[in-house]
């Protein structure tokens, strides 16, 4: 999918999501997305790097079905749509979100959130 968006808005997948996305929702941080290898692609499944305030806005996003400000920045379908993962956080299986995020149960209620390679937290309650 990564590829589809590249060709037909004739930009790299970290330029179109900094400029459709991370700005527009009041991200602050420059993000970083990994490559599979040096001057390859972008890992679009994953390897995302960024501040955790900034992943917050990300979940701030979700959780207001894809609008930033009243704006709809992601595609309301993307923004709702999760499928099982076996993603283990504390010994509990959580949901996969498209787009970097995860849904998780805490105190019986629902949080998206994103995790950070080093443990690093984002989240807001759906």
């Amino acid at each position: 999918m990564a590829e589809v968006l590249e060709k037909v808005y004739g930009q790299t997948l970290d330029v179109l999501v900094r400029e459709k996305i991370w700005k527009p929702s009041g991200c602050e941080h420059p993000a970083f997305w990994g490559k599979d290898t040096e001057g390859g692609d972008f890992k679009a499944f994953c390897c995302f790097y960024a501040t955790a305030r900034d992943f917050g806005h990300m979940a701030s996003l979700y959780s207001d079905s894809g609008k930033w400000n009243g704006r709809q920045l992601v595609p309301r379908i993307l923004a709702s749509e999760h499928y099982p993962a076996l993603l283990k956080d504390h010994d509990k299986l959580q949901q996969a979100l498209r787009l970097l995020l995860r849904l998780m149960e805490l105190d019986g209620k629902p949080v998206y959130h994103c995790r950070g390679y080093h443990g690093e937290y984002g989240c807001c309650a759906a």
